[in-house]
């Protein structure tokens, strides 16, 4: 299951006007993806926690808040995660327009979202760079 992106009108010298939009642009043709399917288990079942804590903070693939425990906040963290290609280098200009689509219409805003990725180690950042370095990831075969 997939969720629309939604974006907020770029005010002037904003996220993707340097850029001529490029970031939007790409986010906008699905080369991101915003909510990621469920997580499965070793055996392919179901992780309740994972499912329950989705469902409670995230709510048409938006982020609605963070949970206040740690062990929460990693589940829907590494949800987050997911929407970045692993083994990509992500420009900040790109990686912000993707964590804005998270956070647009609830209470957690895309900056702390990025800082706790980072120091949650599924995102490193290197000379204004991201890319990805944990989280899971889902196997097709």
């Amino acid at each position: 299951m997939t969720s629309k992106i939604t974006f907020a009108p770029a005010a002037p010298g904003g996220v993707g006007a340097r850029s001529g939009g490029q970031a939007r642009r790409r986010a906008q043709r699905r080369l991101y993806r915003v909510a990621p399917g469920p997580y499965l288990g070793y055996q392919g079942t179901m992780q309740p926690e994972y499912d329950k804590v989705v469902r409670t903070f995230i709510e048409d693939g938006h982020l609605v808040r963070f949970p206040a425990k740690r062990g929460r906040r990693r589940i829907l963290l590494e949800h987050v995660a997911s929407s970045f290609e692993p083994g990509r280098r992500f420009p900040e200009r790109e990686v912000d327009v993707v964590l804005r689509a998270w956070c647009d219409g609830g209470e957690a805003d895309y900056v702390t979202l990025r800082r706790y990725l980072v120091d949650e180690g599924l995102l490193s950042r290197e000379h204004g760079e991201y890319w990805r370095t944990g989280g899971w990831v889902t196997v097709t075969e």
